[in-house]
């Protein structure tokens, strides 16, 4: 079964119009749905409940520095309709081509189009020491994720890119998700298996809310806010910006740091059998982790130590000359 919404802007009201869509799939047919299916999905999609919980969309555009956003940000709540019709008329830019603004899932055709182009833009002058990793911080509301075949085609298509930048031609792509008891890693596991090569459960600690963020660090990342389109459904549109900016790259980055810092974290599912936190993480991110999380995190400490008096024995040998 596919359920397809779309949205447009409704004059006079921050609730966009919601258009709705069912089929059915029987091989390659598309078939369209009986009354009895309809009214299951009706009330599957009715069964979710989206509370206000952790940072409303003002807290959003302070933490992510989105003066774009914030024009239309009141509360839980976004205009949607607001912004699509700034749009419209262009006044939605950041003022820059190295962050641009997105409305939907990056994985959506769309989107992953602009992300994929922007990331091989970006990868021509990457000059990192180590081979760049994807962390993907998840978002808690209701069907994250849900787009089964979208999303595995999106982390597969990244996959393939960032394999070309690995040594061993593995791409690194985490996803970092909540995993407060083992009832939730089994369901996490189950559910999203299969469309992101890893998963890393995080204790309940880190904070998950209408935040998410795609993060590649020193090359690009996505944030967006999970904003509810209707008051009478559930399902959230995320709206963000995609940037290569080196100031907002450095910003999103200490944002996903002090969301982890403390917490246990422990490798949930991986597709490579030789993954360790080491291979997965930046130092930076390993070192802010609960020492629970395992001798990973000892060892990175061990190694931004050794740097750090290195650089002290470097600095006193200059000014000895």
């Amino acid at each position: 079964i596919e359920i397809e919404v779309s949205y447009d802007a409704s004059a006079g009201s921050i609730e966009p119009q919601k258009f709705t869509r069912s089929y059915e799939y029987l091989g390659n047919t598309r078939l369209p749905l009986s009354n009895e299916l309809e009214a299951h999905i009706a009330d599957f999609l009715g069964e979710h409940k989206l509370d206000e919980f952790g940072i409303d969309c003002e807290d959003f555009c302070k933490l992510a520095n989105d003066k774009v956003l914030s024009q239309f940000a009141n509360g839980y709540k976004f205009d949607y309709s607001g912004w699509i019709e700034a749009r419209e008329q262009r006044k939605t830019g950041y003022g820059t081509s190295l962050t641009t603004g997105m409305l939907g899932a990056v994985y959506l055709p769309h989107n992953s189009k602009l992300f994929i182009s922007m990331l091989h833009n970006a990868l021509r002058d990457y000059v990192g020491k180590t081979a760049p990793k994807a962390l993907w911080y998840s978002s808690k509301v209701p069907l994250w994720g849900a787009n089964g075949s979208q999303l595995s085609r999106f982390t597969r298509d990244l996959g393939d890119i960032l394999g070309n930048y690995s040594d061993d031609k593995i791409a690194r792509i985490s996803l970092l998700h909540p995993s407060a008891d083992e009832g939730e890693k089994r369901q996490e596991r189950k559910r999203h298996l299969g469309r992101f090569p890893t998963g890393i459960g995080l204790t309940s600690e880190a904070k998950f809310d209408r935040l998410e963020i795609l993060l590649i660090p020193d090359v690009i990342a996505l944030v967006q806010y999970h904003g509810q389109p209707n008051s009478d459904s559930a399902l959230t549109m995320p709206i963000g910006y995609v940037t290569v900016e080196p100031e907002r790259l450095e910003l999103l980055k200490n944002l996903m740091i002090k969301r982890i810092e403390g917490v246990v974290a422990t490798i949930n599912w991986s597709e490579s059998k030789i993954e360790n936190l080491t291979s997965l993480l930046p130092v930076e991110f390993l070192i802010k982790l609960n020492k629970k999380s395992g001798e990973d995190v000892d060892a990175a400490i061990q190694k931004i130590q050794i740097a750090n008096r290195a650089e002290t024995a470097r600095a006193i040998l200059s000014l000895r000359k």
